[in-house]
């Protein structure tokens, strides 16, 4: 990981995004954490993000394998995307 982040610092400034799948609809939810380098820091409180620089992920409108998630043992409702919007 070293080398990979030494050949492309920006990747540090990625955006992470964490997808909790649940058949609980609080626990039915994606997060934003920010930057890798905020959200890799260890921080036992770490900072969510309710503004993030960039719009959530969106699934293709057709079938992929690029998408995640491509396959869960959890059903993704689709009213979750409509609710989160």
């Amino acid at each position: 990981d070293m080398d990979l982040f030494s050949l492309y610092p920006e990747l540090e400034e990625a955006v992470v995004w964490i997808y909790f799948h649940s058949n609980l609809p609080e626990y039915n939810k994606v997060e934003c954490w920010g930057p890798l380098s905020e959200a890799a820091s260890g921080d036992p409180h770490p900072k969510l993000y309710s503004y993030c620089p960039v719009a959530r992920p969106q699934t293709c409108n057709r079938g992929c394998s690029c998408c995640f998630p491509h396959d869960s043992s959890i059903p993704w409702a689709h009213e979750f995307d409509l609710r989160r919007g």
